[in-house]
């Protein structure tokens, strides 16, 4: 990268705080060898979308994550990238923590997700928190509304269901933040309807994000990417307070 950095932009890169780089000052007869050499190195996905997921390192470096951040936003990315999803479904963000302190900004995104632990059958399982509706549009900032828990197995499943009520469902131009901040009832100025419209959300997700009698394996007590037991006893200080 950086030798692709030297060749069209006198190496002037930038960084953005949705891990993105930015190529400054490149020239318009060399955009199609730029494009070129940025897919040999597997960099001409599209950005800003719902299969361009943004996560904070999480467990793997931080000892204050709680969960492998980055390797649920690397199972979403490659879950979605599947599915036939709606084009505007597409348009959405999904972001990351590995624990409530929200390195990922899990808390502005369309669907925003942050580690947890939960014990299921007296076994300690590792989970996500999920939030629907945040967004940095201009000059309005919308925080995600928290809605439940979700195993890390089944987190996949129940993103791509909301995507495909989302095409389902949907009214008019609405995109898909406005859409399930319309579930979650983010808009209603009456708190116990909010109330009600998120708890009606919960329960429609519940199917999706709990476990029958029986249905839990060996897999699910381990996070995504590890071999071993999913454990809390390694949390310590981590990056954000540093």
């Amino acid at each position: 990268m950086v030798a692709i950095a030297e060749r069209y932009s006198a190496g002037d890169v930038r960084s953005t705080n949705d891990q993105k780089l930015v190529l400054r000052r490149v020239q318009i007869e060399k955009m199609s060898g730029l494009h070129q050499e940025l897919a040999t190195l597997a960099y001409d996905q599209p950005a800003h979308g719902l299969t361009d997921v943004v996560s904070c390192p999480g467990a793997s470096t931080c000892m204050l994550g709680i969960c492998l951040s980055k390797n649920l936003g690397t199972e979403l990315s490659q879950t979605l990238a599947k599915e036939n999803l709606d084009t505007r479904a597409l348009l959405g963000r999904i972001n990351i923590s590995g624990c409530p302190n929200s390195c990922g900004q899990h808390h502005i995104g369309t669907i925003g997700l942050h580690g947890a632990a939960t014990k299921v059958g007296g076994k300690l399982v590792p989970h996500y928190v999920l939030f629907v509706g945040g967004g940095d549009e201009g000059e309005q900032v919308h925080h995600g509304a928290m809605i439940c828990r979700i195993p890390v197995r089944k987190v996949a499943s129940v993103v791509a269901q909301l995507s495909r009520w989302y095409a389902a469902e949907r009214s008019g131009d609405q995109t898909f933040a406005q859409y399930l901040r319309a579930q979650a009832g983010v808009d209603l100025t009456d708190t116990a309807a909010a109330r009600t419209a998120r708890a009606a959300l919960k329960e429609r997700l519940a199917g999706l994000c709990t476990y029958a009698e029986g249905e839990i394996t060996e897999a699910d007590l381990q996070d995504l990417g590890s071999d071993k037991l999913f454990s809390l006893n390694e949390l310590g200080a981590g990056e954000c307070m540093s």
